[in-house]
């Protein structure tokens, strides 16, 4: 049988395809580069960077060659097969599918501009509403005029630029075979610095499609392998407080017996009734801009003031880089399912918690928050502990001042002093027969970082500035986040006011206050892995015997178990011996050291980094720990196979307790 397909004209359509191809990747080339030259010229460039111009925009260069060749191979594939099947189709991808690439790559390099991280698989942990109200408090009118004209001109210049202009028959075929040479050998090690100094500075060289387009992958494709893996292993050296023994992880992934020590007992009082706890996790609050060697500086005079007639713990750890795991780590030390706790929403495991517990024991329990509570499933959270009343942004009236808008006339909420004010008010009105657990959660420090008496609060940062007595180049610098640092000196201020108020009640010598940050505020650039978990942990009271400092490494996870426990002795409340903390207790040692195993989760697509002892696992490389939560890279290959072992337990563990819906038997639960 004779083939119907003319030899002449298979030949010129595949010479006409590869110049559309060719005339489509030119103009894509000219969109990720300017957008790379729009990144550096619009970031806030570190002295690391100005000093090493050349070889970073090299890397970065080489990064985008990278995600560019393997685009351009997986389109010319594809485009081949569709023109043998269907030309006419064949045609419109090559159009279609760069200009979708070449919008995303735009939307994605505005959002690191934004975020200072770049977007991965967590995008798909979050619900329409919570994107929305993300959005558009961080966007701006302009910011919006601006991306639609971008994207107008790059579906123009698809569209329009091929008609009048393509590319040459010799440049046609030798594009697609530097594409494949790129793919199929990559960029020499010799042309990429690995390493620029700060987490910032890393991120801002990577390819942002790159990074989200191999996050999606491994998130809708990547299952794990963790067949090696073993939940009765132990992974860990016998000097780690955390590696419980489980009592029968076949069932309940995380149970084991209560071998939390009593440390409160030493430095707080007992009081004639059991005292009242106030929970305040303030947005952002990192220490890296937080009291004494805060690398920064610090912008919270109060909170410094406050941390030395503390107990003060420099080196706390929140679980994760956003807001999203706060609450099921500070009130209950729990574990983080495949993307947070509560991400399970109304599936989640039962368990227990600090405030659950408590709730059985006559405390009454109250969460106050100035936006919507149910981002993050926070309020399914909390009526799982059993808690008496939840107040948000719906239960403000209009004596309370929200935060001012952005120019898309978004707020989050209202701001830290009008929680505040709201919380004391309303404390008047509880019973004061029951001894009270309140938890505040703060908003303010948060994207777009617009305060009430904005002015005022500027005028602070120039005065905080000349008060730190800082050099040219990093008053330079610290202007550049002028709007972040002035929102910190907000927060602060209103904690002061919120002291200084509280102080008036007759309940306050008889309450314990804990502060701490949810996580550290990304939107100044990040120094290292750790960095954005590094938060200050401030417990104050009345009823403290001393005040004191402690070095030593603690996370939110150790909070629950520390007060459940100081409970337990000093006032016999009624507690479990069975729980599934994750946190051994806090670390009350005089000197630097860290003597658990922390998971962290940076953002909702999973655990991914791990520290034991003094070694941090993060994206595969192991760093050493070292005073003030000081990240050191070495190359360890025992270190390294051990907490990958660590992490790909934890993860195991966690997928268990989903299957088992629950960390407790049944008849445990059903007692508190």
């Amino acid at each position: 049988m004779k083939s119907n397909i003319n030899p002449q004209i298979s030949k010129n359509s595949l010479v006409s395809l590869l110049e559309s191809f060719s005339t489509n990747m030119v103009i894509l080339f000219v969109f990720i580069l300017a957008l790379r030259i729009y990144e550096f010229t619009g970031s806030r460039f570190n002295i690391g960077l100005k000093d090493n111009l050349v070889p970073v925009f090299r890397t970065a260069l080489c990064f985008d060659l990278c995600f560019y060749s393997t685009f351009g191979v997986f389109l010319l594939v594809a485009s081949c097969l569709m023109n043998y099947f269907a030309p006419k189709i064949s045609r419109i991808l090559l159009v279609l599918v760069p200009v979708v690439i070449s919008v995303c790559h735009l939307l994605l390099v505005k959002y690191f501009s934004v975020a200072l991280n770049p977007l991965g698989a967590d995008a798909y942990h979050y619900s329409f509403g919570e994107i929305k109200q993300t959005l558009s408090a961080a966007i701006s009118v302009w910011g919006i005029a601006s991306l639609l004209l971008s994207v107008s001109v790059i579906i123009a210049a698809f569209v329009y630029i091929p008609r009048y202009k393509r590319v040459t028959s010799n440049f046609s075929i030798g594009l697609p075979i530097l594409c494949i040479l790129f793919f199929l050998f990559g960029i020499s090690k010799s042309m990429v610095v690995s390493d620029f100094g700060s987490e910032y500075n890393n991120n801002l060289l990577t390819n942002k499609s790159s990074y989200f387009y191999a996050a999606s992958f491994d998130y809708f494709f990547h299952s794990g392998n963790n067949s090696d893996i073993s939940l009765d292993a132990k992974y860990s050296d016998g000097k780690i407080e955390n590696d419980f023994t489980y009592k029968d992880p076949g069932k309940y992934a995380f149970m084991h017996v209560d071998s939390t020590k009593d440390v409160f007992s030493s430095y707080i009082r007992k009081s004639e009734t059991a005292p009242d706890y106030v929970f305040i996790i303030v947005e952002g609050l990192g220490r890296a801009f937080s009291n004494d060697n805060s690398y920064l500086q610090s912008f919270t005079p109060f909170l410094d003031s406050l941390s030395r007639h503390s107990l003060y713990w420099e080196n706390c750890l929140s679980t994760a880089g956003r807001t999203f795991e706060a609450l099921p780590s500070i009130l209950g030390s729990l574990p983080y399912g495949s993307n947070g706790f509560a991400e399970s929403g109304n599936q989640m495991p039962s368990h227990l918690s600090l405030m659950r517990i408590l709730a059985d024991n006559g405390y009454q329990s109250s969460f106050y928050y100035g936006g919507d509570s149910k981002f993050d499933n926070m309020n399914l959270f909390l009526k799982q502990q059993k808690i008496s009343h939840i107040y948000d942004q719906y239960n403000f009236d209009s004596s309370y001042k929200k935060l001012p808008s952005n120019s898309t006339a978004s707020s989050w909420g209202y701001g830290d002093s009008e929680l505040f004010r709201f919380y004391l008010s309303n404390l008047d009105q509880q019973p004061k027969n029951k001894p009270r657990v309140s938890v505040l959660l703060t908003l303010a420090t948060h994207n777009p970082f617009l305060v009430n008496d904005q002015k005022r609060y500027n005028a602070l940062f120039e005065k905080r500035i000349q008060e730190l007595k800082l050099d040219a180049s990093s008053v330079k610098q610290h202007r550049e986040y002028k709007p972040q640092y002035a929102s910190i000196l907000y927060a602060d201020d209103a904690l002061r006011c919120f002291f200084r108020n509280y102080s008036l009640k007759p309940s306050f010598k008889n309450t314990i206050f804990i502060i701490t940050g949810d996580h550290r505020m990304p939107d100044i650039p990040l120094s290292t892995k750790i960095d954005r978990y590094h938060v200050p942990l401030i417990v104050y009271s009345p009823l403290l015997k001393q005040a004191s400092k402690f070095p030593a490494v603690v996370s939110h996870l150790d909070i629950s178990p520390t007060i459940l426990t100081f409970q337990k002795k000093q006032y016999r409340i009624k507690a479990p011996s069975l729980v599934s903390w994750l946190g051994a207790g806090l670390d009350t040692a005089h000197f630097f050291r860290n003597r658990n195993n922390y998971p962290l989760m940076q953002t909702k697509e999973g655990v991914n980094e791990f520290i034991s002892g003094d070694y941090m696992l993060s994206a595969g490389k192991v760093f050493k720990l070292s005073e003030n939560m000081g990240l050191k890279p070495v190359k360890d290959v025992i270190q390294s196979d051990k907490l990958q072992r660590l992490l790909n337990q934890f993860i195991l563990r966690n997928k268990e307790m989903i299957d088992q819906k629950t960390l407790l038997p049944e008849n445990l639960l059903k007692q508190y």
